[in-house]
């Protein structure tokens, strides 16, 4: 399994999703530390998780 990338994870969780910050330590601390600026609601950081690990395939295409 790939190791979690939050922005790409972000990006199919919620398309074209609102929010400020670095996301490019992949840590818990930098998600929960992001500035969210969308309608939807923020995915937890174990909803981001369990996206990433229950959805391997589709991240699968972007690293081809």
């Amino acid at each position: 399994m790939r190791q979690l990338d939050i922005a790409l994870c972000l990006h199919l969780l919620i398309p074209n999703a609102q929010y400020g910050g670095s996301l490019t330590v992949n840590t818990e601390a930098s998600y929960e530390a992001l500035r969210w600026g969308d309608n939807r609601p923020k995915p937890t950081w174990q909803e981001a998780q369990n996206y990433w690990i229950e959805n391997q395939e589709a991240f699968d295409e972007f690293y081809e």
